[in-house]
């Protein structure tokens, strides 16, 4: 069947121009695929206890740990960082797995670079780990942690793991819609149809519009909430009155890249940032364990936030 073609050129420019997130925002997708197992069932051993102790079928599993935490963190504390770099600066468009996130064009440059950096540091740190692996050193190493449960069919070939490694990261940045795509469409879609993909694409934009200043107001407010919990609390009291070392630091990077993720321009959101900027301004984690004083000030102005942030916080993103 022939497709029919618009009675009037649309203007590729205006056809999707509800979807004007594409105006603001990349998408971004980083893939990890750790081709090296982690762990085996041990069935034999999981029966056996099972049999000692008289309990039913499927009542315990055994896992065998192939690896210590120290063996593979020359590689797998990058990965760490690689995905903390990807979700720390970047936003989700749902709830749930998705396949990409959004990150502000403005924010795009300097995301690519560190992401690059961050892959890098994770392809160095393979080729550090597969030096090691296969040696005899790895395998009286792996043979001492297992004992009678070590083999060598627990173990890949170093081959065939090292060319699985090779493609261990992939980043993609994109945009939303394709300039091929928006041109077929205007050439070859009858006006009804343009004008249902325009309602559909509104839509789409403003629910991920949403999406993404929700999870930015929640951010900002759990982060808020845990200060001002344990500034309240004598510091080491009882239940969450420690300050964890990354709390503040946490918040801090949280304010930094507030600003490149407003892709509204939420002014009342650039309003409790600038306020929460301020408050911890010459506060750090030693500073809160130390001074009452001082945890006091921020208790009460972690508050008076909180107020704010219930005050200004949208409808959308109170869910």
């Amino acid at each position: 069947m022939a497709k029919v073609k618009a009675s009037k050129k649309a203007d590729p420019n205006k056809l999707f121009s509800g979807l004007s997130i594409d105006k603001v925002c990349m998408k971004v997708s980083v893939s990890i695929k750790d081709p090296l197992r982690k762990s085996m069932p041990d069935t034999d051993e999981a029966k056996k206890i099972q049999s000692d102790h008289k309990m039913s079928d499927n009542a315990v599993r055994v896992n065998i740990n192939l690896l210590d935490k120290t063996t593979v963190k020359d590689y797998r504390d990058p990965i760490k960082e690689l995905r903390e770099t990807y979700t720390e600066n970047t936003l989700p468009v749902a709830s749930g797995k998705q396949n990409y996130r959004l990150v502000s064009i403005k924010h795009l440059s300097k995301l690519r670079k560190d992401l690059n950096d961050a892959e890098k540091a994770v392809k160095d740190g393979v080729i550090k780990f597969m030096r090691y692996y296969g040696t005899p050193e790895f395998v009286a190493e792996q043979q001492s942690r297992l004992g009678d449960k070590y083999s060598e069919d627990l173990f890949k070939e170093k081959e065939l793991l090292q060319k699985e490694m090779k493609s261990i990261v992939s980043i993609k940045i994109e945009p939303f819609a394709t300039e091929d795509a928006v041109t077929s469409a205007g050439v070859y879609l009858n006006p009804e149809d343009v004008a249902s993909i325009q309602k559909s694409m509104d839509s789409q934009n403003q629910q991920i519009r949403d999406y993404a200043n929700q999870t930015l107001w929640t951010d900002i407010m759990k982060s808020v909430q845990e200060i001002s919990d344990v500034c309240s609390k004598e510091h080491g009291s009882g239940k969450g009155s420690i300050f964890r070392n990354t709390m503040i630091p946490k918040v801090k990077q949280l304010l930094d890249t507030i600003p490149a993720l407003n892709f509204d321009g939420d002014q009342n959101l650039e309003k409790v940032r600038g306020k929460c900027e301020e408050l911890l301004k010459d506060v750090d984690n030693d500073t809160l364990r130390e001074d009452p004083k001082k945890r006091k000030e921020v208790a009460d102005g972690s508050s008076d936030i909180l107020a704010d942030i219930k005050s200004y916080r949208p409808a959308h993103a109170t869910a």
